[in-house]
């Protein structure tokens, strides 16, 4: 791995950039406080939530400056939707991804005075000779390092130092962070180190175009990824800046990933595997958007259309998951490749959806959410009818977790099809919670999961975890055959605090839309910190008992209380039109959990033969793999096959 990037302009440029950029950030501070509610005199329902422990929410670099980080950031990502992306996809095309490699070790390998000035600053003479060694290996006999014998014979590159670790380790402990234009996310000390980082690469003194050209072919393989981030996600700054942190903290730590084979961590992670196999799959859609009456907003929708008339499924991902995000795009993958058409559509508590197509202010009452994605449906399905006549034979609803429970409600309520909502020929649910209050505690349970860990050892053990899951994410060769590298606590932890960063995009978004008033800090798009430091302190038990119920109260006649809102944000009133929802498919894990035995039991006995319950996988994590598509996929081409001949004219 190169070390930290470095600016593409001239060394005395640079110094005067790095220095207004500092006192630009200095002179852009926040000036939000961070407020927050007392609820130890809340006596009313769900009192018991609001003082119970819970785990403070990840500690990152002070972010001071974030209104000018944020303008940074918004720069940042212009530029590379705007120039960079274009510029790549001509790169991919006259390039192959293993000269891209070499290129990116022979910038490496430029790099190697960074390396050895750091090293012996810090002490590590043995480091010091290893990159030496490294260094001439490679600049001779891997020509001019594009190649990296060294390695092959045994000689392993040490963690790779740079001026800002260098800083650190002298007693500069507590940077600010900080965007850099062209750059990205840093943090004030090594906006420092940049300069001589740039100073002491070989690659500055080889021509102005060498250094730009070098981060650009590593920039390249990078902008895919980047994409979907920002399409995908509520505030992909936030997200950059914890990763930032995350990351740059490892570096320090100088933490190396290690695989535990002897590992049995939760099933659930890995639903991560549950991803397009082609990525250049998700290039191949079309994206169009229908007007919702109820907000007059504009929905986005994706679809990949087969060229001759086929069945098409549209698909709703899992809870907060945008209509890009990998699951999404991963299921309309098997349909296309099953020669179906798919569509897919942003899940009710994604930003997407909350802003556009929400009737109300909160998402996460189910009679609402699945009316609103029902409609949402309808009107896609009428749109792509319209200008694609004849294109779809017959249709299926899909879902995925809380889309699947849409999907679920959907099926059952298939009467209300007379207001002009649409009636599918066939219901497919993969992991559908039963009961939204259990699912909910079981989350917070997750997230809480290091409480079982001794207080003294907790910080720095979740902090591991964070590491251990950045470097997973970052290119460790786990695959799906293999156990997830973590253990029990850690595997919780991670799938908790997934849904927690939903809940805070959930939260912000909708407060920030229709403030209820019950945040206290100012809510501000450029200055998201400090409410984000509020929001971070609340549970989904606490979102549903804070927010949602006092709200819910006061629009729905049939909310009267706590016990009313959780059977109606349920399946359990759904039972007796279930028993006749023939067309409707269910597939769930023993193991899940986000369902209780009794949640099981009940499936069993609504369902019948129309529920797989499979053996193993927790949530999502086993519908990744071959032999379980496979079972899906048949219930999928059953009811499609059974309904088209149903359809079809009597000879």
């Amino acid at each position: 791995m190169a070390t930290t990037t470095k600016p593409t302009f001239g060394a005395n440029r640079q110094r005067w950039v790095a220095i207004a950029l500092l006192a630009l950030a200095l002179g852009a501070c926040s000036n939000i406080e961070t407020k927050r509610r007392d609820w130890s005199d809340y006596t009313g329902p769900g009192a018991e939530y609001f003082t119970q422990q819970e785990v403070p929410f990840p500690h990152f670099y002070p972010d001071e400056a974030e209104p000018f980080n944020r303008a940074m950031d918004a720069f940042n990502q212009r530029f590379m939707l705007w120039f960079i992306s274009p510029l790549s996809d001509g790169w991919h095309f006259i390039t192959t991804k293993g000269i891209r490699n070499h290129l990116n070790t022979a910038h490496t390998n430029l790099a190697y005075p960074v390396r050895l000035v750091n090293n012996l600053a810090q002490g590590k003479f043995s480091a010091a000779g290893t990159e030496t060694s490294r260094f001439l290996i490679n600049t001779t006999i891997g020509i001019l390092g594009l190649f990296d014998p060294a390695a092959s014979w045994g000689i392993k590159a040490p963690l790779p130092e740079d001026t800002g670790l260098s800083l650190e380790a002298a007693g500069w402990t507590d940077p600010e962070y900080l965007v850099i234009p062209f750059v990205g996310p840093s943090n004030t000390r090594d906006a420092v180190g940049y300069v001589p980082d740039y100073l002491l690469n070989i690659a500055t003194y080889l021509g102005f175009f060498v250094n730009p050209f070098f981060l650009f072919n590593e920039m390249s393989d990078e902008i895919a990824p980047y994409t979907n981030l920002v399409e995908t996600s509520y505030d992909p700054y936030e997200i950059l800046y914890m990763l930032s942190s995350i990351k740059r903290t490892a570096d320090i730590l100088r933490f190396s990933f290690k695989a535990d084979p002897e590992s049995k961590s939760d099933q659930t992670l890995q639903s991560v595997f549950l991803a397009p196999s082609n990525p250049d799959f998700i290039h191949q859609a079309t994206t169009e958007t229908v007007e919702i009456p109820s907000t007059g907003r504009q929905l986005p929708y994706t679809y990949w259309l087969q060229p001759k008339p086929a069945p098409i499924v549209f698909v709703i991902p899992g809870t907060g998951a945008h209509r890009l995000s990998n699951h999404a795009v991963g299921l309309a993958e098997y349909m296309w490749n099953a020669g179906y058409s798919a569509i897919t559509i942003s899940n009710s508590m994604n930003w997407e959806f909350i802003e556009r197509a929400l009737s109300i202010d909160l998402p996460g009452y189910l009679p609402t959410d699945a009316h609103d994605t029902h409609v949402a449906v309808s009107l896609v399905a009428e749109a792509l009818e319209k200008e694609h006549p004849g294109k779809m034979t017959t249709t299926c609803l899909m879902g995925m977790s809380l889309g699947a429970m849409q999907v679920i409600y959907i099926a059952a309520e298939e009467q209300g099809t007379g207001k002009g909502l649409k009636a599918f020929d066939a219901y497919l649910s993969i992991a559908s919670p039963v009961r939204l209050e259990y699912a909910s505690e079981q989350i917070d349970n997750d997230y809480n999961a290091p409480l079982q860990w001794p207080a003294e050892e907790r910080a720095d053990r979740m902090n591991e975890t964070l590491h251990m899951a950045l470097a997973l994410a970052g290119g460790s060769n786990i695959t799906p055959s293999m156990p997830m590298p973590f253990s029990e606590i850690q595997a919780s932890y991670l799938i908790g605090l997934d849904f927690r960063l939903t809940l805070m995009a959930v939260i912000f978004g909708t407060q920030y839309r229709h403030n209820l008033g019950v945040l206290l800090t100012k809510l501000d798009k450029w200055d998201r910190g400090p409410a984000y430091r509020e929001i971070s302190d609340y549970s989904f038990a606490e979102y549903i008992y804070g927010f949602m119920l006092p709200y819910l109260t006061k629009i729905r006649p049939e909310v009267t209380n706590a016990e009313t809102f959780f059977y109606n944000d349920s399946l359990l009133p759904l039972e007796s039109k279930l028993r006749k929802a023939d067309r409707l498919r269910v597939f769930t894990n023993k193991d899940d959990p986000l369902q209780s035995d009794s949640d099981r039991d009940w499936q069993r006995n609504v369902f019948g033969d129309r529920v797989t319950i499979l053996e193993h996988g927790g949530h999502l994590g086993n519908f990744h793999s071959p032999v379980i598509v496979k079972k899906f996929m048949k219930e999928v081409k059953d009811l499609i096959d059974t309904e088209a001949a149903r359809k079809a004219p009597s000879p």
